[in-house]
């Protein structure tokens, strides 16, 4: 919302909303979210294959082949997850940990599907609340490094900060 705010400064009128501009930004999003995807693939090919020297241009070809498994991994954590939320939340976080290392799984291992759902959970056990601490101090440390720009959007925008929180 601050990057909208900032291309359109002043107050959103409702001809603005048009039918164009929310096709241009769920097109915008969908784009952007290839983007990350493709660099979070080429990332793990590059970091696997570290001793080859494999190139920037590599790692993208390498990475982009196993897109849709990546998608795949990440569709059955998420409903894993939900799953155990909708179970009275507890089981979401003991899920959210057994699986967090599933792309990992997927992109070094060539794990592919509920297997690499099963070897994440096997990377987890024994070390569950070591990795549930690390986690919960990298999102906080990460809720830490957002807030000032959220403090700053809320200014800028004359909105509640605890609103402007909230939608992080």
């Amino acid at each position: 919302s601050l990057v909208i705010r900032l291309l359109m400064p002043g107050e959103m009128s409702p001809e603005m909303m048009t039918p164009g501009l929310g096709v241009s930004l769920i097109l915008l999003a969908l784009l952007s979210g290839a983007v990350y995807l493709c660099a979070y693939a080429a990332l793990f090919s590059a970091v696997k294959e570290t001793a080859s020297g494999l190139g920037v241009v590599d790692s993208y070809k390498q990475g982009t082949g196993k897109i849709l498994t990546l998608l795949w991994v990440g569709f059955l954590t998420g409903l894993s997850i939900l799953g155990g939320i909708i179970l009275l939340i507890i089981p979401g976080f003991i899920f959210f940990v057994w699986f967090v290392f599933a792309p990992f799984v997927l992109m070094v291992e060539d794990v592919r599907g509920t297997q690499a759902l099963k070897e994440s959970r096997l990377l987890v056990k024994g070390y569950w609340w070591g990795v549930f601490v690390r986690l919960l101090v990298m999102g906080l440390l990460a809720f830490l490094v957002v807030l000032p720009f959220n403090m700053i959007e809320a200014y800028l925008t004359d909105t509640n900060i605890a609103s402007s929180i909230l939608n992080m």
